[in-house]
């Protein structure tokens, strides 16, 4: 029987429309959620006196019955600018936020949970804290000229949720304050020192209106591009901190790019940082510091008052005007008794500050990396905060350090976008076992390495190491034979010297007297070069060495009948010449063949004698 099976809907298309009935029943409970959750009243304040933007929302709702409260942040303040967010009910207790796994273009959702422990509250405190969102405007200006920045954002806090009433404050360094486009902005009016936008009324979800103000903050905006922070552990009685930081302003820029010392002696660059603060522990030792492009002048550790810490202060030559860079290194040692707690007899646990030594309110970071360097053999390695701090990466590294043999673990956390002052880090609570062999084998590698060193030095000292008398001999020789050659070649140079000096009228007796000299010494140098000669031939017979000692013999006797010619045609000559600098050069240039001799001669002993 034929079946008609246009009259029956295919599977995919009933999946089609049970995907599309799911999808309307989500989206009108979501909707229904929505319209159930309303808010009655909302104070935004937003600070803009620091480097960094803090934004403290607090929201009056219309019921204290919530299953979820939703946040909107734009995507690229969520990105590039949105360091820290708390939520915190009426009793400032914290609220669990988490962000919505599907992405929208435009926005990020983050889910405001209420507390289970307590009971929910109609009143939710939000702190935003933005860095690198406060632009310099112009970007260059005069060294002696004022530093406005531009900040945008929405002119009504930007919510999913229909608000009753809202208004903004909005709190700034100075005075002198410029909205972009003013008329366009509501309700707005400036006071001194700070901007109200507001009260508005019934207020639409997702309002879009956004408003630009520029202001005047000469302040230096510091951020580090990279900070390191090093902590190494050692059962041995110390903790080890190592922070490494790279630092740029990025403040208006000077025009011209060029610093002048006197411009800064009358109090230009109004925006520059002429030094940083690290708060080290009180019982900070050996603390040390290395500035890698050479801009610190100076530093200063002293103890703060009325504070268990202590400040190295570092002052830069050069102070970083806007667009400048600087890299630099700190190191201190502290006792670990008071960091480190034993649990039993093989398990620790550690506690140490995750925040670093520089933490000024006008100092962000981009990328901030923790590592934590345990003892080698650690292992069972778990850790916690004490705080509500989270990092944003976590991962494990292996270091070998100094007299490690399989390396230590290393447990690196990454936090993208912190703004140090804003907020208490906190400490990290690391627990792990070490077994008693680990804390003895840093020690005894030294030790055994000593012992095996020293046996095999006293083996080593019952054997006898003798040359052979061949290798001796021909030692002795190239030595000898490299020395007479020195001493003929001083003489003859001492000969030129001499020769040279004389000027006026010269006498046979002057001239004669001088050459006996040169001309003995000679005589006796060859004597002997003759003897060795002999003496190598005997003991070495036809080598090369033998053969080198007969060029050089032959070499300085042509030299020495060269300079026998030149005496005896000058000696006649020395009534007509005031000087001997002509017959000088005449000499030289009959030496020249025999010294082009020598060098090839010389190469020839050196390489014989290696």
């Amino acid at each position: 029987m034929a079946v008609d099976w246009s009259s029956r809907p295919c599977t995919w298309q009933r999946l089609c429309i049970l995907v599309v009935f799911f999808c309307i029943v989500f989206q009108l409970v979501d909707s229904t959620q929505q319209k159930l959750v309303k808010i009655e009243k909302l104070d935004r304040t937003i600070d803009l006196s620091k480097s960094y933007v803090t934004e403290k929302v607090v929201i009056k709702l219309n019921t204290a019955k919530w299953d979820a409260f939703e946040l909107l942040v734009p995507f690229q303040q969520y990105e590039e600018s949105l360091a820290h967010i708390q939520v915190e009910d009426s009793s400032s207790r914290a609220l669990q936020v988490k962000e919505q796994p599907e992405r929208d273009v435009l926005y990020r959702k983050l889910v405001v949970l209420p507390n289970a422990s307590t009971s929910v509250s109609d009143t939710i405190k939000v702190t935003l804290i933005y860095m690198n969102c406060l632009k310099p405007k112009p970007q260059f200006i005069p060294s002696d000229g004022d530093q406005f920045l531009y900040y945008e954002n929405y002119v009504r806090f930007h919510s999913p949720y229909e608000v009753e009433e809202q208004k903004t404050t909005i709190t700034f360094p100075q005075s002198q304050i410029q909205f972009v486009d003013r008329d366009s902005i509501p309700e707005l009016s400036i006071s001194g020192k700070k901007a109200y936008l507001g009260p508005y009324k019934k207020v639409k979800p997702k309002d879009s209106l956004s408003f630009g103000v520029r202001f005047l903050h000469n302040i230096p905006l510091v951020t580090g591009n990279q900070v390191t922070k090093t902590v190494k552990v050692s059962h041995w009685g110390w903790l080890q901190v190592h922070e490494s930081y790279e630092l740029e302003n990025k403040a208006a820029k000077v025009k011209g790019g060029v610093f002048s010392r006197l411009d800064y002696q009358l109090m230009h660059y109004k925006q520059s940082a002429e030094k940083v603060v690290a708060r080290l522990p009180l019982e900070a030792r050996d603390v040390t510091y290395k500035d890698y492009v050479g801009n610190i002048t100076s530093s200063h550790l002293r103890d703060a008052d009325r504070s268990k810490s202590r400040l190295l202060q570092l002052e830069f030559r050069y102070p970083l005007i806007g667009g400048w860079k600087n890299a630099f290194f700190i190191g201190y040692r502290v006792p670990i008794r008071k960091y480190l707690d034993a649990l039993g007899s093989s398990r620790y646990q550690l506690r140490v500050g995750i925040a670093p030594s520089i933490s000024s309110s006008n100092v962000v970071l981009d990328h901030y990396v923790f590592r934590v360097a345990l003892p080698q053999g650690a292992k069972n390695i778990s850790w916690r905060y004490s705080s509500h701090f989270v990092f944003d990466e976590m991962h494990h590294e292996t270091l070998l350090d100094i007299l490690d043999t399989r390396g230590r673990p290393v447990l690196v956390f990454e936090k993208r976008k912190m703004v140090p002052n804003s907020m208490a880090f906190g400490s990290l609570v690391i627990t792990y076992e070490l077994g008693v062999w680990s804390w003895l084998e840093k020690m005894l590698l030294p030790v055994g390495f000593f012992m095996v060193l020293l046996t095999c030095i006293s083996l080593a000292s019952r054997f006898r190491f003798r040359e052979t008398n061949g290798a001796s001999n021909h030692s002795i020789y190239g030595n000898q034979l490299y020395s007479l050659h020195i001493a003929l070649s001083d003489t003859y140079q001492e000969a030129i010297d001499t020769f040279s000096k004389m000027k006026g009228t010269l006498t046979p007796q002057q001239f004669q007297s001088s050459y006996s000299s040169v001309h003995h010494r000679l005589k006796e140098y060859e004597l002997q070069l003759e003897h060795l000669h002999k003496s190598v031939v005997a003991s070495l017979g036809n080598s090369k060495l033998a053969t080198l000692a007969n060029q050089l013999a032959d070499i300085y006797k042509t030299k020495h009948d060269i300079f026998q010619r030149w005496y005896s045609t000058t000696r006649s000559k020395l009534g007509n010449v005031s000087s001997l600098d002509k017959e000088l050069e005449k000499l030289l240039q009959s030496l020249e063949t025999e010294n082009i001799k020598l060098e090839k001669w010389l190469l020839d002993i050196q390489d014989e004698l290696k």
